[in-house]
């Protein structure tokens, strides 16, 4: 029987420490018809070299170096150069169970699906659930904004890898370069495009959060999610997917404010941080107390109008909290 050619796409920068267990993950997959894409983005502590290793013992991996530009122009370096039938994301810093593409390969045979996924691993989550959820465009594209969708189906449904995509959905999508939580942005311009997804929560897919990585420190992950998650919630309101923003960037919002303000000192970063909270803040200045929740209501009003008493105010908690 002949198998598809797979295009498994990796961006790679610094992280020598991870690259063996990823690389070696990817190598020695049970599906062997595979185009291993490796994009060294400007490493500078070796990693270069691994890469460089592996693709002389190796056939089936394309290296390509380049100047840093960071993992969105890395992958969309690898969709430029792909020629698989499927496309396959996975992370330099990540690794996947030796079966992971066989596992989605089959699955997507069977379901003639435009995408399959699988659940994942962390180093907060081990699951083992089987439950199986097919999603039409206008499902998956709902349960991204539904409070009513649990966050291990949210993280499942933003992330790009643990996926098998077809891959003429990235015809006319892109990665947008320059920011971070792009995969919010990719996934949900996919899912307009679908007929059928199959997720299976069934976890084949090793994700691992470094602590030197800037999407792990607790500020900057919350300052791109914030961005990733109101950049989604535009691209449902232009596809009248929703009609207004969920109540949940609120709280986000508010959060992400607090964060700021107990834990920035420098007073030009802390300025700049806020203006962008409050930013995000006021595209509810049209939505009333009954939508909100006026304890909702009251704090955005409060920061809103009267921020520089907020500010004392919290400061002066994050201060008694210390002690």
């Amino acid at each position: 029987m002949v198998h598809p050619l797979i295009s498994i796409i990796i961006p790679v920068y610094n992280v020598k420490d991870y690259l063996d267990t990823c690389l070696n993950s990817v190598i020695n997959q049970t599906y062997k018809e595979l185009e291993i894409i490796i994009i060294n983005d400007g490493s500078t502590d070796g990693s270069d070299l691994i890469c460089d290793a592996y693709a002389k013992k190796d056939s089936r991996i394309k290296l390509i170096h380049q100047s840093n530009a960071g993992p969105s122009a890395s992958r969309n370096r690898g969709l430029q150069v792909a020629t698989g039938e499927y496309i396959n994301f996975v992370d330099s810093d990540d690794y996947i169970d030796s079966d992971t593409i066989e596992f989605l390969y089959e699955r997507i045979s069977q379901t003639k699906s435009n995408i399959v996924a699988c659940d994942f691993y962390d180093t907060r989550k081990h699951t083992s659930k089987s439950e199986v959820i097919i999603y039409d465009s206008s499902k998956a594209s709902k349960a991204l904004y539904s409070k009513d969708t649990p966050k291990f189906i949210i993280a499942d449904l933003n992330a790009v890898w643990a996926k098998l995509y077809q891959r003429d959905l990235f015809n006319k999508i892109r990665f947008p370069e320059g920011v971070l939580c792009e995969d919010m942005i990719v996934s949900a311009n996919i899912y307009s495009k679908i007929e059928k997804m199959t997720l299976y929560v069934c976890p084949k897919y090793h994700y691992i959060q470094r602590e030197s990585s800037t999407m792990h420190t607790p500020f900057y992950s919350r300052y791109y999610y914030l961005y990733g998650l109101f950049a989604q919630y535009d691209i449902g309101l232009q596809r009248k997917v929703i009609t207004q923003y969920p109540v949940r960037g609120l709280k986000i919002t508010i959060h992400f404010i607090n964060h700021v303000l107990c834990d920035i000192s420098d007073e030009s970063e802390q300025k700049k941080y806020i203006e962008i909270g409050l930013s995000y803040l006021h595209k509810y200045d049209n939505y009333s107390p009954n939508y909100l929740g006026y304890i909702l209501a009251w704090k955005k009003y409060l920061i809103g109008r009267f921020f520089s008493r907020y500010k004392a105010l919290y400061n002066n908690y994050c201060t008694l909290i210390r002690k």
